[in-house]
């Protein structure tokens, strides 16, 4: 009886750390949604003569896209 009560806390306690870490998860990709947003708009607004600017997020959003959540 008190194996079944303590699984039953820990499996308690690991549902919770999980939600949390989904709960973690989905404002990072909120967060990354809105960057990704922003970028989109300043590629638009960007005169042609600005190759720089639009490589630079060119290429941040080929790395967000194969997982990697910072520019390198």
């Amino acid at each position: 009886m008190e194996f079944e009560r303590d699984s039953l806390n820990a499996m308690s306690s690991v549902l919770e750390t999980i939600q949390q870490r989904i709960a973690e998860i989905d404002i990072k990709n909120r967060k990354l949604e809105e960057e990704i947003s922003e970028l989109e708009q300043q590629r638009i607004l960007n005169v042609p003569n600005n190759q720089g600017t639009n490589e630079y997020v060119s290429h941040f959003l080929k790395n967000l896209s194969a997982g990697k959540s910072e520019f390198t």
